[in-house]
């Protein structure tokens, strides 16, 4: 790493006069931490994992690295109302990078159950990387509840 940052401050240096100095002084965390980057979790996550009916409810895929290749699972029992929606992430902390890559969607439950939303793929440094899966439980809507119970309701009174 040092053989690296020396001849990367020489050529700084070299080329100060050509106005590249400030490309080459940004451009160097993505060459000098691109393989710390390569190697993380993948990890899916949901705003809530108890819905209802109609009910709307985020699903986040995340990454910590850079990944390709992003395979979404099947989403049967649910309407995508929106994604992928792609969002990353690359901070520097005490000289050491982070980067994370995050694929969101918004989803609408259609039927009533419990379904398992399969696991999401993505590539990294040559290794497919596979997510958790997450298992949702979809409830009755509270408009049919209510309805039920109003009808139950008028019912016993006759």
């Amino acid at each position: 790493m040092n053989s690296i940052l020396k001849i990367y401050l020489k050529h700084i240096f070299a080329f100060r006069r050509n106005g590249l100095a400030f490309l080459l002084i940004f451009n160097l965390p993505l060459f000098i931490f691109k393989g710390y980057a390569e190697e993380g979790r993948f990890t899916a996550t949901t705003s809530s994992s108890t819905v209802s009916v109609g009910e709307q409810f985020q699903i986040t895929f995340q990454l910590e690295g850079n990944g390709r290749n992003f395979q979404a699972p099947s989403f049967s029992g649910f309407s995508v109302l929106m994604g992928p929606s792609q969002s990353t992430n690359m901070s520097f902390v005490n000289g050491s990078m982070t980067q994370s890559i995050s694929f969101t969607y918004i989803l609408q439950a259609d039927k009533e159950g419990t379904t398992v939303i399969g696991s999401a793929f993505i590539e990294i440094g040559g290794k497919k990387l596979t997510s958790n899966p997450l298992t949702i439980t979809v409830l009755k809507s509270n408009a049919q509840s209510q309805s039920k119970s109003n009808q139950d309701r008028k019912s016993t009174r006759l």
